[in-house]
This record gives structure tokens, sequence and C-alpha cells, in this order.
């Protein structure tokens, strides 16, 4: 099941058990890495397994699905050069949409709103469709990423790209900040000008493509030597 985040934390935890029997691998130097959602399942995993040496979420969003994609919405409209009355619209209906799911808000006005925007050229960019009856993105919304930090001492690196257009990293360096004294494990670093897949340079219309993305791979020697280092530090300490 691709939405059910703490199966597919499952899954990992598994591959870490079945590594740690390899004869040829250190069972003291094994960890979870994830990009994006798969650093939502790296924090589920550490959480699981304690044995781990540690975790790794790149571009993980600590706020609620809903709340990153409504961002990460708005970025893809403002890069296509909509209006703010567009992305107004857009975010309404997605608004309209999420509430109902969440139970706040009946489902005629929810299919009212998606309606209202639905032969609009721009439809398709505010990844609303099938979120209605989606029993994947009603999970999603209901995880807190923070919850899995919570009780984890597995250390963790939680790594944010600064022109992230997909994460609200402001958003996210908040929900941490506010809650430091519960993650004690968890180091937080900011990549200066790195994109989502931690890239440097890559124009705004690209970062929010979604065929382009399934290629992007990282770039920015900010982010290589601080993983290095942070894992170095972790692993032999």
């Amino acid at each position: 099941a691709p939405g059910d985040f703490d199966l597919l934390a499952e899954d990992a935890v598994a591959v870490f058990d079945r590594l740690r029997h390899e004869s040829d691998i250190d069972p003291a130097r094994i960890g979870f890495w994830g990009l994006s959602q798969g650093g939502w399942l790296t924090l589920l995993a550490a959480q699981k397994e304690p044995r781990a040496a540690f975790a790794v979420a790149v571009s993980s969003p600590m706020a609620a699905a809903d709340e990153q994609m409504n961002f990460a919405v708005a970025n893809i409209l403002r890069i296509q050069g909509q209006p703010q009355a567009v992305i107004d619209r857009a975010i309404g209906a997605r608004v309209a949409v999420d509430d109902h799911v969440r139970g706040r808000r009946s489902r005629e006005e929810a299919e009212g709103a998606e309606a209202g925007i639905r032969d609009e050229p721009w439809y398709a960019d505010t990844w609303i469709r099938g979120n209605i009856d989606d029993p994947e993105w009603r999970q999603q919304i209901g995880n807190d990423p923070l919850e899995a930090l919570t009780g984890s001492r597995v250390p963790t690196l939680i790594v944010f790209g600064q022109s992230d257009p997909w994460v609200p990293v402001a958003t996210s360096l908040a929900a941490l900040q506010a809650r430091s004294a519960d993650f004690p494990q968890a180091t937080i670093r900011i990549i200066d000008r790195a994109d989502h897949a931690m890239m440097l340079d890559v124009p705004p219309a690209q970062q929010v493509d979604a065929d382009f993305a399934a290629n992007a791979a990282p770039d920015a020697p900010a982010y290589f030597a601080l993983l290095g280092a942070w894992l170095q530090a972790t692993i032999t300490r």
C-alpha cells in the first residue's frame, strides 16, 4: 500500500534487520536515509528501530501533507505566472476538499469548490483530483511527522534546501524549534540555494516539474560535505 506510511516504515526496518545479518556489513553502521516523503518514512523507521546508527531526512516537510501541498501548489502557479487571484482560488478549493477529508466541511461544499476550478487550464497543477475519495490522501494529511521524532533516540539529521519550492521550510523550522527540547537527537541544517533535490541553479520551472524530479540528483557541494561530516562524527562516536 503506497500510502501506508507505517507499513512502508516496517518494510525499511525489515531491510535493516536483513542487512544486519550480512557478513560483509558492519551492523553498527546501518541507518536510514530518505528524501521528501521518504524522509517521513526515515523518521518512522528510526522510531521503530532504535538500533539504527543514524537517520537522515532530506527535504522532508515538518508539516501536514495538505499544508505542504498548498505551499507547493501556490509556488507552482506563481512560477507559471498566474496572478494572485488564481492562486487564491486554487488554494481555496484545495482547503475546501481537505476540510471535508478531515471532517470539517460537507462533501457538497468540497465537490462544489473543486467543480468551480475543474475547467481551468491550471486545474491539473492543483494536485486536487481524486483527493475527496482517496484513502491514501486521508492518511497522509493525518500524519504528523513530528510525532515520529518523539521518543526516538536515533541520531537524526534533518536537512532542508533554502530554495525548495515544494517544502515550507520556514514553517518546518518553526515547528521543530517550538519543540526542540523534545528532539535532542535531531540536528537541523539548511543548505543555501539548494532546491528540493539538493541541486543548485535549476530553473524554477524545472524544480516544480514532476517529470524532471524523476531524474533529479543532488549536486550541492555543501550538502555532500554536511552529510559526510555528520555521518563520520555520528557513526564513529
